[in-house]
């Protein structure tokens, strides 16, 4: 038995997940709905990425010590997100990324726009205006190219 090689033909995807497989590093086909599924022993490795799990990040804000941003986001693309992760799935790799990306968007706006947003969302959870949709679109737009789906950006005042 050679000690850390799976050497089972046979894995499964678990109903949140979606299965990527790899062959000397390379993707082979595309991800892995649930269920049982084969692969080459030895040769192949399977990456299971959460699609389903909902994550939250903290964006900085460079002026601004009275809002606190958070961006929900889950996966849409797990192909996208796992090349994006350099092939390791790491939700840390990606954040590290994407929030100071997600940081030079907020920051383009003014502290009076960010603490309007933030009081119309205490006064109301599903408020929207057009700077809000401003923001979430862009950050859907860059969001995209790392397979993410921007779900909602959440402004409180600290």
């Amino acid at each position: 038995m050679i000690r850390g090689c799976d050497i089972s033909p046979f894995y499964s995807v678990f109903f949140t997940d979606e299965g990527i497989v790899t062959q000397n590093g390379e993707i082979i086909g595309g991800p892995k709905e649930p269920g049982l599924h084969f692969k080459i022993p030895i040769i192949q490795k399977v990456h299971m990425v959460n699609v389903h799990r909902i994550r939250f990040l903290s964006i900085p804000i460079n002026y601004n010590d009275t809002v606190e941003v958070k961006a929900h986001w889950n996966i849409k693309d797990s192909i996208k997100f796992f090349k994006a992760s350099e092939s390791t799935g790491d939700d840390k790799k990606i954040e590290s990324i994407i929030s100071p990306k997600f940081s030079q968007i907020i920051n383009s706006f003014s502290s009076e726009t960010l603490l309007d947003i933030a009081e119309g969302q205490a006064a109301n959870i599903e408020f929207s205006n057009s700077d809000y949709e401003h923001i979430v679109r862009l950050a859907q737009d860059f969001s995209v190219d790392y397979g993410l789906n921007i779900l909602r950006v959440h402004f409180k005042r600290k």
